[in-house]
């Protein structure tokens, strides 16, 4: 169920029972972009993060996914790292690379993200639907 709030131009969504309702502002694009990354995850899934800077936002969605990984190849990649030393992020995952060709396989993938891009196209659009 969707609905649209004329006041305040919430959308409103109910997900599933194993995941809370959530009220989203859609005028704040972190809030829907998360909230969408939400909608699409499920713990059967594996996440792919392209570019994921200090890993923040992909720790914030791996309770949601069976597997994610962050790709970042800056400096930012050593402060993403130390997020994995947390046990509850057991399925959380970062690696050194450059997003034009990671060593991620094809096959393993269910979803992939970059909140900040540029992504090449072909690194996006080679997982499968």
């Amino acid at each position: 169920m969707v609905e649209l709030s004329k006041k305040r131009r919430c959308l409103k969504s109910v997900t599933s029972s194993s995941q809370p309702k959530l009220k989203v502002d859609i005028d704040n694009a972190e809030q829907y972009f998360e909230h969408l990354v939400r909608l699409k995850s499920s713990h059967e899934k594996t996440l792919i993060d392209l570019g994921c800077g200090d890993g923040f936002f992909t720790a914030k969605v791996a309770p949601f996914n069976k597997k994610v990984i962050g790709i970042e190849s800056a400096w930012t990649f050593h402060t993403a790292k130390q997020r994995t030393a947390n046990p509850v992020c057991a399925n959380l995952h970062f690696r050194q690379e450059n997003a034009f060709c990671t060593s991620v396989e094809t096959a393993s993938t269910d979803l992939v993200i970059s909140r900040y891009g540029p992504v090449p196209e072909t690194e996006v659009f080679r997982a499968p639907l």
